[in-house]
């Protein structure tokens, strides 16, 4: 009885074996050369070409973050950071950042609305705490872009308290409002 003889060759589709190793490495050495020739920035090449890729500026941190968080103090004394993004979500940031701002300016006719607003969303968002008092802080941070992370959140430079509210005082005493 006659074993038949099969070899790798016939397995392989046949335009594979009819294009040979020499073909193959001559297409690879060409897509090789056309990515070292062709200009970066010409449409001929999209992939590097792409906007979000070649044309996209990255800004990189100055040597100082600053930013204003609210700091809720919960009835054992124990205060938790909440940026603007954790209250609106990493969209509508801007309305928190408009909100702390409103809080802090005392000559606004809503300031006292603004601060209660504050103090309900934060008991919605956080209703596992007691939240007694709601602090806007004034942090300041050094940027190390060499380091990993390159700023310390726990390890601020500076910091400010700016203004300190709870819901039965929520104006400061002597204010175009007075207590609220």
């Amino acid at each position: 009885m006659r074993r038949k003889r099969t070899t790798r060759a016939a397995a392989d589709p046949a335009w594979l074996s009819a294009v040979g190793p020499g073909l193959a490495k001559g297409i690879l050495s060409l897509f090789f050369v056309t990515v070292a020739v062709v200009n970066t920035s010409d449409i001929a090449w999209p992939a590097v070409s792409w906007p979000m890729f070649s044309q996209r500026v990255v800004d990189y941190p100055g040597d100082v973050y600053e930013a204003d968080l609210f700091k809720a103090i919960d009835a054992s004394g124990q205060g938790f950071w909440i940026r603007s993004s954790n209250l609106w979500g990493n969209d509508r940031y801007q309305i928190g950042d408009k909100m702390i701002a409103r809080s802090l300016d005392t000559n606004h006719p809503r300031c006292a609305i603004h601060r209660s607003a504050v103090i309900k969303l934060i008991r919605f968002e956080y209703p596992q705490h007691e939240i007694e008092r709601v602090e806007i802080w004034h942090l300041t941070w050094d940027v190390d872009l060499d380091s990993v992370p390159a700023l310390i959140f726990d390890a601020p430079r500076g910091t400010r308290l700016l203004a300190s509210f709870t819901e039965d005082k929520l104006m400061p005493e002597g204010s175009s409002e007075g207590d609220k």
